[in-house]
């Protein structure tokens, strides 16, 4: 759908997302016409952990991995002598308002009876009698934290219901929590990093080691410089270790 929009593809970084995005599954039908890009935003963005931004060689997913572990970090983040240097206080990505921990999926749509034949449900609590919910450890530890916190999404490109557990999944970890972000002063070494980029930080101010992030924004300083813009992935199944 990008190639078929008018906007410029970097289609080297499109064909690198394809690894994590190619295990989600959709089908469906187009019978009005609509752009490209409209029906992205519309249909397929807000099911995916992809953010779609802008490059020096065009437009490209950026893949979230929310569940992400050390050990696929590509760099480590150390503050102290000679490592990088927190420069603002720590902040919070999202809200107690924006937390989200019981989600339906309304799926299977069915063109010729305007309804959808399935629903499944992740929630911290789920009825042992239904045979549409179920429930995971992230949904549990957000509720017991945050009390129940309740979305419903609708699609119609939905069928596969691998899938749909994978959408499920995701969506606790990133919006089951509430994340940290915090800005890193680095040297121009780390110049490489780009967004979604998998790392570790320890800060001994914050009593973090290890702590898994995710790369949210790269900004030059100087010529020597650089700020990483670090979401720090809480994730209670690990950090309870």
């Amino acid at each position: 759908f990008l190639l078929q929009s008018s906007l410029r593809v970097d289609q080297g970084r499109l064909s690198a997302a394809k690894q994590f995005l190619n295990t989600y599954k959709f089908a469906g039908f187009i019978d009005t016409p609509v752009s490209p890009w409209e029906w992205l935003e519309d249909n397929l963005l807000p099911l995916l952990p992809v953010s779609i931004v802008s490059g020096d060689d065009g437009v490209y997913p950026v893949v979230w991995r929310m569940d992400a572990t050390a050990d696929q970090a590509v760099e480590k983040i150390t503050t102290g002598t000679g490592g990088a240097v927190r420069t603002d206080p720590v902040s919070y990505d999202n809200s107690y308002l924006s937390v989200i921990n019981e989600i339906r999926i309304d799926w299977a749509w069915s063109p010729q009876d305007s309804t959808h034949k399935m629903f499944t449900t992740m929630k911290g609590t789920p009825d042992p009698d239904s045979a549409h919910e179920f429930s995971n450890y992230y949904a549990k530890a957000s509720e017991a934290r945050y009390g129940s916190r309740v979305e419903t999404i609708e699609s119609a490109i939905l069928y596969d219901e691998a899938t749909v557990f994978r959408i499920l999944n995701w969506r606790l970890r990133a919006s089951g929590f509430l994340h940290r972000t915090a800005l890193y002063t680095v040297s121009k070494a780390y110049g490489w990093l780009s967004l979604g980029d998998v790392v570790t930080v320890t800060d001994s101010d914050l009593s973090i080691t290890d702590r898994v992030g995710l790369i949210q924004s790269v900004m030059w300083e100087s010529e020597e410089a650089i700020t990483l813009g670090i979401l720090l992935i809480d994730d209670p199944a690990r950090d309870m270790v």
